[in-house]
C-alpha cells in the first residue's frame, strides 16, 4: 500500500526511497507543479511501485493534484475549491488514488482510475466537525480506507470509511471520546487488512491504543503506551508491511517532566511492550515510522519537541529482532522529520526542515546513515517534509510547498537519455556531426557531448550541439554516434548519423595569366614641310 503516511512534502516535503544505496545522491533541479497558491496549507504524496505518484497541496486556488509519469509531472488538475487539509493514496499498481480533504468542516473524497478523476463525496456526517483525513489504498484498488478527527463539542474522537464494492459504505466511530485526542494514523497492507492508532483519553491524560482491520471488521482497542501522557501529546505514527506480518506504532509521551519516544511492534503473537527508542532525558516528539514490505525490518525517526532545549534528529532501526541505539543525524534546530524505507528493507530515506527555513535529506544503507544533502534553497522558506516509496532505484520523490505559494518536487537525478537527430558532414580528413539535446536530461543540466566516430573511434567534445573529429582516412566511410553527461553521469550513445566519406580537397591549380593582348601600333603620319 502507498499512502500518504509514506511521502515527504516541503513547507510540506515528501519523499520516495530506492531499492538501490544511493549514498551520493544527486538531486534534479526542483519541478514547479503549482504556483500562485497562496498559503499553501497541507500537502500529501504518493509513489506506486510501477514508479508513477501523485502529489496533492491545498492553497488558495483549493485542491491541486499532479501526477508523476515516471520521467516527469503531467500538468496539475484542481479538484475542490476552499479544500484543505489534503491527503493522497496510491495502490501499488498505479490504477487507482484517493484524495481526501476536508472543505467546510466536512471529510471530503475523489477517487482515482481510468476514467480518471471522480466527483467529491461528502464521508462525514454535516451536524459536525471533522478534520484531518488520512487516506489508504491496497494493492489492486479493492478496498480503501478514510480515517479521520470527529470533534464533538470541546472532545475530540476517531472515524473511519470504507471503500467496498465500489462505494463508500457509512462512517463508523473507532475511539472513545475524549479532549483534544490527536488526529489518528492509518496504513493499509497490499491484500486490506488495515491498522490504527490513536492518543486514547486516559485517567491523566491521552494513552496510545491501536485497532486492527482483519477485512472483515475492526479488533477492540488495544492500549499501546506504557502509561499516560501528561499534556497533550503529538499524534502517533502507523506503518504495517506490503504482506500484514508486521506493523509499527510510535509515539511521543511526556512522563516525568521529560518527553521521550515509543514504539511498539505487531507480529503474528500481537502487540508487543513498547520499548523507549530516543535518549533517556532529553526532549523528544514528533515521531514517525516506516516498515519494509516483508516486515523484516523497520526505521524509526523523531525530531526535537522543544526547541531550542533539543535540536537534533535521531532515528532507530529495527533489524526484525532488536532496535538500534539512536542515532544522530541532524542537529541545528532540526524539526518535523519524515522517514520512508525501500520495499526489501535495505535503504531508507529520511527528511527534515532546518531553522534556516530549508529541507535536508538523508539516506540509510550498509548499515548507517550517510551525509545528509540540503534539498531546497534559502530564496523560500520549506518545511514540514512527508515520505513515499516505490520499489526501484529510480523511485525517491521529495516534494514541498513554499511560504512563496509554489509548490516544488525532486526526484533523484538519472543519467540522460542519448542526443537524438545525430547528422554529419564530411570534409578534408574530417567530420562535423551535429544532434539534438536529449529528450530527458535526467533532471539535471547537459554539461557536455562527446561524439565518436567509427571505426577508428576518434572524437570530439562540445558543450554545444557541434563539433569537429579530425584526423580521419579520406575515402573512408563514418558513422559517428553521440553521448551527453550531467552530474550523474553519461548516457548510452545516439542512434549512428547516416554512413559519410571524408574526401581530400582537389589542390588549388595554379593561376596563369592570360598574354595581354597584341594592341596595333597606331599608324604614324609624317607631314613634310618644304621652305
Amino acid at each position: 500500500m502507498k499512502g500518504s503516511g509514506f511521502v515527504v512534502l516541503m513547507t510540506s516535503a515528501v519523499i520516495a526511497i530506492p531499492s538501490v544505496a544511493r549514498a551520493d545522491m544527486i538531486w534534479s533541479v526542483p519541478a514547479s507543479l503549482a504556483t500562485g497558491q497562496g498559503n499553501v496549507t497541507s500537502t500529501g504524496l504518493a509513489m506506486a511501485d510501477d514508479g508513477t505518484a501523485m502529489a496533492v497541496w491545498t492553497g488558495s486556488s483549493g485542491l491541486g493534484v499532479a501526477r508523476w509519469d515516471g520521467h516527469g509531472w503531467l500538468p496539475p488538475v484542481a479538484l475542490a475549491p476552499g479544500a484543505i487539509s489534503a491527503s493522497i493514496a496510491l495502490s501499488d499498481n498505479g490504477a487507482c488514488a484517493v484524495a481526501a480533504y476536508e472543505v467546510g468542516r466536512q471529510v471530503v473524497v475523489n477517487w482515482w482510475g481510468s476514467s480518471g478523476w471522480s466527483a467529491p463525496e461528502t464521508l462525514s456526517a454535516h451536524s459536525d466537525f471533522f478534520t484531518g483525513p488520512t487516506a489508504v489504498v491496497d494493492a489492486d484498488c479493492s478496498d480503501a480506507m478514510v480515517v479521520w478527527q470527529h470533534k464533538v463539542g470541546t472532545d475530540n474522537t476517531v472515524q473511519a470509511s470504507r471503500w467496498s464494492g465500489g462505494a463508500w459504505l457509512a462512517a463508523q466511530e473507532l475511539a472513545a471520546t475524549g479532549a483534544q485526542i490527536p488526529l489518528p494514523s492509518v496504513a493499509m497492507s497490499d491484500d486490506g487488512q488495515a491498522v490504527m492508532a490513536f492518543a486514547s483519553p486516559g485517567m491523566a491524560g491521552p494513552e496510545v491504543g491501536a485497532r486492527w482491520w482483519n477485512g472483515s471488521a475492526w479488533s477492540s482497542a488495544e492500549q499501546l503506551s506504557l502509561g499516560p501522557s501528561v499534556g497533550m501529546a503529538p499524534a502517533p505514527s502507523v506503518a504495517i508491511a506490503d504482506d500484514a506480518s508486521t506493523a509499527a506504532a510510535i509515539w511521543s509521551v511526556s512522563l516525568l517532566g521529560v518527553s521521550r519516544v515509543q514504539a511498539a511492534l505487531h507480529t503474528a503473537t500481537g502487540w508487543t511492550a513498547p520499548q523507549d527508542l530516543s535518549t533517556p532525558g532529553t526532549e523528544f516528539g514528533w515521531p514517525r515510522v516506516a516498515v519494509s514490505g516483508k516486515g523484516d525490518s523497520a526505521v524509526a525517526i523523531w525530531g526535537p519537541s522543544n526547541v531550542p532545549v533539543t535540536t537534533d534528529v535521531q532515528t532507530s532501526v529495527w533489524n526484525g529482532v532488536n532496535w538500534s541505539d539512536p542515532t544522530t543525524v541532524a542537529s541545528s534546530a532540526a524539526s518535523f522529520p519524515q522517514v520512508a524505507i525501500s520495499p526489501d528493507g535495505r535503504q531508507a530515506a529520511a527528511v527534515w526542515n532546518l531553522s534556516t527555513g530549508t529541507v535536508a535529506s538523508a539516506a540509510w544503507g550498509d548499515d548507517l546513515w550517510h551525509s545528509a544533502t540540503t534539498l531546497s534553497d534559502l530564496s523560500f522558506t520549506s518545511s514540514a517534509a512527508k515520505v513515499a516509496s516505490g520499489s526501484t532505484a529510480a523511485d525517491l520523490i521529495v516534494a514541498w510547498r513554499t511560504t512563496s505559494g509554489t509548490v516544488q518536487a525532486v526526484v533523484p537525478a538519472r543519467i540522460p537519455d542519448p542526443p537524438t537527430a545525430v547528422q554529419a558532414s564530411p570534409s578534408d580528413a574530417s567530420v562535423t556531426p551535429a544532434w539534438s539535446a536529449p529528450r530527458d536530461d535526467g533532471g539535471r543540466p547537459i554539461t557536455s557531448y562527446v561524439a565518436t566516430a567509427r571505426p577508428g573511434g576518434a572524437s570530439c567534445d562540445s558543450d554545444d550541439l557541434s563539433c569537429t573529429i579530425i584526423g580521419l582516412t579520406n575515402g573512408v566511410g563514418y558513422t559517428v554516434t553521440v553521448t551527453a553527461t550531467n552530474a550523474v553521469g553519461t548516457s548510452a550513445e545516439s542512434a549512428p548519423s547516416q554512413p559519410v566519406t571524408p574526401f581530400a580537397t582537389p589542390p588549388a591549380q595554379p593561376v596563369i595569366p592570360s598574354p595581354s593582348p597584341t594592341v596595333p601600333a597606331a599608324a604614324t603620319t609624317v607631314t613634310t614641310v618644304s621652305g
